[in-house]
């Protein structure tokens, strides 16, 4: 594997985890807000794994877990 090659790999992983970091910090915080500390941790790590995957899965998990936080908070 040439220089090239791992610094790409070294930019995916970086990129990923960095957006699914930003991202996931909203169920997070949110779940926090309203007493859901646990769901909005499990948010934040979902998020941050299906960046790893797929980008559009880790937007998709992020928003699934902030209508589930909405909802159960009611």
């Amino acid at each position: 594997m040439g220089a090239a090659e791992m610094g790409y790999l070294i930019g995916i992983i970086l990129g990923s985890l960095l957006a699914g970091t930003i991202f996931g910090l909203i169920p997070f915080i949110l779940g926090k807000k309203r007493g859901l500390t646990g769901l909005g941790t499990a948010g934040l790590i979902c998020t941050i794994v299906g960046y790893f995957i797929w980008p559009l899965i880790g937007g998709l998990v992020a928003a699934i877990f902030i209508i589930i936080i909405m909802i159960k908070s009611r």
